[in-house]
């Protein structure tokens, strides 16, 4: 049992064929969420983060990615309706940031992703993570701003952040759960131990970091949680899934 990670540029979208074609993948709905939204930039990363979860739930579960259904949980996670496909529940969660939107589709268990820009915390990774994260982290950040500066620093408090946002998604608890409550170690872009609070439950969690590279050549972090697939994951091009 894998997870897929679909990744996709929002910039692509520029091409005005391109765009259209994602708007007939969604529903009438999502075309209308779409169009109140007041930024174009956030419109194409609506249209771009719905196309691909609709298009990645249709290769992984042999469906017509126009004719899924879903159903929003008590705590807020969009879920595939299980009314609609009985015995197939497939877990999925959604991303976007500036200039990525990422989707991770899991055959099994919980799943939860998130993304943002390799350099958003390279202003003051120390003091960000001092006020943020637990003390073993924020000295983590520290001695990687002593050895390598505020890039690499910056880069370690993004992985940081990531992986506790990817978490809650998975937990459907998302920031109401406070970043200090999970506790990484990252090596080399590897979590080598993790320290989650009670509601993980007794599954074998399992944590992995990637760094996409936008069509405009920007760095992001994408980090995913999964409690149920074993992988190997597969990160694909999440456009491309219009072509499969």
């Amino acid at each position: 049992m894998a997870c897929a990670i679909w990744t996709g540029d929002p910039d692509r979208l520029l091409d005005g064929a391109l765009a259209d074609r994602c708007r007939t993948v969604l529903s009438a709905d999502e075309r209308a969420r779409a169009n109140r939204l007041v930024t174009p930039r956030n419109q194409r990363e609506f249209i771009l983060a719905h196309t691909i979860v609709r298009s990645a739930l249709a290769r992984t579960g042999g469906w017509d990615p126009v004719e899924i259904r879903f159903q929003v949980e008590p705590d807020g996670r969009p879920v595939v309706d299980p009314g609609w496909c009985p015995g197939r529940p497939l877990a999925f969660s959604i991303s976007h940031t500036d200039g990525l939107v990422a989707v991770a589709v899991a055959d099994a268990g919980r799943v939860g992703i998130d993304a943002e820009p390799r350099d958003r915390l390279a202003t003051d990774p120390a003091g960000f993570a001092a006020a943020q994260f637990s003390p073993a982290e924020a000295v983590a950040v520290d001695r990687a701003l002593a050895l390598g500066g505020p890039g690499d620093a910056g880069r370690l408090a993004v992985q940081f952040w990531c992986l506790k946002e990817a978490f809650g998604k998975a937990v459907g608890r998302g920031l109401r759960l406070s970043p200090a409550d999970t506790v990484f170690e990252v090596s080399q872009g590897h979590v080598r131990q993790f320290t989650l609070p009670l509601d993980g439950g007794d599954k074998p969690w399992r944590f992995s970091l990637f760094e996409p590279v936008s069509v405009a050549g920007r760095r992001h972090v994408v980090a995913l949680a999964t409690d149920g697939a074993v992988g190997p994951d597969v990160l694909g091009d999440g456009l491309a899934l219009l072509e499969a």
